[in-house]
């Protein structure tokens, strides 16, 4: 998840970022502003365990202030409390 981090921040490699979009309604909608990403379509269990498939996934269950958090360090930190309890 800290990569995904830094890549959704532009912290990351470049070619993170390439593998990810970030979800963007076609119309206005309160989720407009959340941060989420948008999942690619995948045809076999393979591609679903590949990083563009999985990495949204995980970051959409993310709550919304988590995902808010700009800083790193209060990201980890946040995030393995969150995820390890």
């Amino acid at each position: 998840m800290p990569l995904v981090h830094r890549a959704v921040n532009c912290f990351g490699p470049v070619y993170l970022r390439y593998l990810i979009c970030i979800y963007t309604p076609t119309r206005s909608l309160r989720s407009e502003g959340t941060k989420q990403l948008k999942r690619p379509k995948t045809n076999c269990k393979a591609g679903d365990a590949s990083f563009p498939a999985a990495a949204p996934d995980l970051w959409n269950r993310l709550h919304f202030s988590v995902r808010e958090l700009y800083n790193e360090g209060a990201f980890k930190s946040i995030y393995f409390i969150q995820f390890f309890n």
